[in-house]
Order: C-alpha cells, then structure tokens, then sequence
C-alpha cells in the first residue's frame, strides 16, 4: 500500500459510516401543560388534560404558522354561563395557517373559533359546549372575553376535517367564511344545527358528512350564503335534514345527499 493510502481508507471509511447512520431524532416541540398564548410560529404539544373556570380563551393562537397538537388530551371549560364567555382553542386573525389537531373540547361557550384565514382543524372532538362546537369566522377575543358576531371578520380557505360536534348548542357553524370546507365529520345530538352555512358565507364545500339525530337541521344554508357545495352527506333523523332558506337554493348546489327531509325540491 502507498504511503497516505491507509489514512485515505480510513477518512473514507469514516464518511461512509457516517453517511449510513441513523438521522438524529426530531427535538420535540415546546411543550405546554395549560391554558397559554402561543405568540410565535412552531409546533407546541399539550401534555396533559386542562381544566380551567376563566373566561376568554384557553388556549390562545396569535401567531402564524402554529400547530397545535392536543395529543387526544381534553381542554374542559366552566360548563356554565360566565361573564366574558370562553373558549377552549382561539385561532386570532392573524394567525394564518394554524393547525389543530387530535384532542377534545368541551364545556365552554364555543369549542374552537377560528378568525385566522388557512387554519385546519383536524380530528377534534368538540363535545357539550354551550353555544357552538366549531365555528369559523365572526369571533373575538379580547379583554372582556368573547364577542360572537362582531364582526365583519371573513376567514378564507379554513379546513375542518375528521371532526366531531356532539352535543352542544349548534354543532359545526361557518358564520362569515369562504372557501372553507367540512369534509368527512360527524355532527349529533345538538340542540339545534348539525352544521350550519351563516348569511355571510360563500363558495364553501361540505362533503361526505354524517349530521343525524340533531334536534334543528342536519344542515342548514341560510338566507345570503350563496355558491355553496354541499355533496355526498348522510343527514337523517333531525327535525329537517336538510334546509336552504334561499329561494330555489339560490346558487348553492346540493348534490347526491342522503337524507330523509328538505324544505325545497333543489336539494338532492
């Protein structure tokens, strides 16, 4: 062997191993175990279940680009009327892009409010809240607590996906919301709306949901929510069904749903 060829073999020996092991493991993201503001881009991880008897928000999202894994833990509110009102998970205006996904909300005035354009909700179960399970667009959140309907605050392009709205007051409502979807969730036993489209809404898509067994509509598209898609829904057992309250369903499109009752013959 030539002088330096064995040195040559062992750095080349050493970057082969070195190519061939394992990657280092992803640090896990900041970890929370209680009600917080998540005030900067990340992913954050709740640890534990969270109780809380406060009004406002629990969980707080102000910044873009935030994930928030609940790791199938649950945020449990007051469970009654308190000054101010509550909310278990609040997506601000801008805070583009969130994600939250995979835990249970339950006992307060709204489960998860979404006011930040792009955000996904995904596999949340949304359970016995006082008003609304999820709702999209028209919520605030500020020092005096919650204030639905005070918008105008439109949200764009929100994703709720695998969801589930059981036994609140409505269940699923897009109350200013465009270019949202509600895809493959389950709404019942709310005392009024499985999932509701509000007068503000447009160019939405509720796909391949079962809403049954809600003691209002299944659905409901209300007067001025116009150039919706609602398609391939299972909603049975509700008061009505299914319900557009514009006249001919306006614009809307309803679309080889199953379901036993409708107030108008343009809903298929």
């Amino acid at each position: 062997m030539r002088p330096g060829s064995q040195s040559l073999a062992l750095v080349l020996g050493a970057l082969l191993a070195l190519g061939g092991a394992a990657p280092l493991a992803a640090a896990p993201g900041p970890l929370i175990s209680g009600c917080a503001t998540l005030s900067s881009p990340g992913a954050y991880q709740l640890t534990r279940d969270v109780a809380t008897s406060a009004s406002g928000a629990c969980i707080s999202i102000i910044a873009p680009d935030v994930k928030l894994e609940l790791g199938g833990h649950t945020l449990t509110g007051p469970g009654q009327a308190i000054a101010g009102g509550s909310v278990g998970v609040y997506i601000a205006p801008a805070a583009t892009d969130a994600r939250v996904v995979d835990g249970t909300v339950t006992g307060f005035y709204y489960g998860v409010a979404d006011d930040g354009p792009g955000a996904i909700i995904q596999g949340v179960t949304a359970r016995a809240n006082r008003v609304l399970g999820i709702v999209v667009g028209d919520v605030t959140i500020g020092s005096g607590g919650v204030c639905g309907a005070c918008g105008p605050i439109p949200v764009n392009g929100s994703r709720l996906v695998n969801d589930r709205a059981l036994d609140n007051t409505a269940g699923i409502a897009l109350n200013d919301a465009s270019a949202t979807t509600v895809a493959n969730s389950t709404t019942s036993g709310n005392l009024a709306q499985g999932i509701a489209i509000g007068f503000r809404s447009s160019r939405d898509r509720v796909d391949a949901n079962t809403s049954n067994n809600n003691l209002g509509q299944g659905i409901l598209v209300d007067v001025g929510a116009t150039a919706n898609q609602l398609a391939s829904n299972t909603a049975t057992g509700n008061f009505v069904d299914l319900k557009d309250n514009n006249p001919n369903c306006d614009s809307n499109q309803w679309v080889s749903n199953t379901f036993g009752t409708a107030n108008q013959g343009c809903i298929d």
